[in-house]
């Protein structure tokens, strides 16, 4: 998923299947007390230093933003699961994200904000986000910005999508410089321009 270059999520699996925190500093359980003993309650504590390739600092009003987005009924999103469990986000605290839930939902970790499951959704950045209608048409589904280490440069719909590395990123430059995704229309498609060295 080519999301996964400009957006991250709060939790994702390692090489070993592990669940490993990515905008957060740790992953939410009871034992370390981020998941309330009646499992109604998930704190989130967020990495600090995080900020988006268009330098604004990430907050816990993205993670609410996000959410908003992704239960809004105008927006094409094909999975909701672990996101109508919720009841509302508290974010007073900007470096934390404490998730009320409707009733205790046992995935809600892997679920939520997590390159786990199929077709993860990312966090998005609430200064972009947050007042826009629906996102289908927006600008910013064209030109995300995200806390990953790359800034998509271009895209020409059903051509090249252009990356670019990000100066921002929180955990230092990213080895390349850029990476030009061309689609194909087909596999054959893609099997011709493999043959042609492209």
């Amino acid at each position: 998923q080519l999301a996964g270059y400009t957006l991250e999520f709060l939790v994702q699996l390692d090489d070993r299947g592990n669940v490993i925190p990515v905008l957060c500093e740790r992953v939410p359980s009871s034992e370390n007390g981020d998941v309330s003993a009646d499992g109604l309650t998930v704190t989130y504590h967020l990495r600090k230093g995080v900020t988006w390739s268009d330098g604004a600092p990430f907050t816990s009003k993205d993670i609410d933003a996000s959410w908003r987005q992704v239960m809004n009924p105008a927006n094409n999103v094909e999975e909701r699961e672990g996101y109508t469990v919720i009841a509302g986000i508290d974010t007073s605290d900007p470096h934390s994200a404490v998730v009320h839930l409707i009733h205790p939902y046992a995935p809600f970790v892997t679920r939520f904000f997590a390159a786990i499951q199929e077709g993860p959704i990312g966090v998005m950045p609430a200064h972009l986000i947050a007042n826009l209608k629906e996102m289908n048409d927006a600008r910013y589904s064209a030109q995300p910005v995200g806390t990953g280490p790359f800034i998509v440069q271009s895209w020409v719909r059903g051509g090249a999508v252009t990356f670019v590395a990000n100066p921002h990123y929180w955990r230092g430059a990213p080895g390349l410089q850029k990476i030009i995704y061309q689609s194909r229309p087909s596999s054959e498609n893609e099997l011709v321009g493999f043959r042609a060295g492209e």
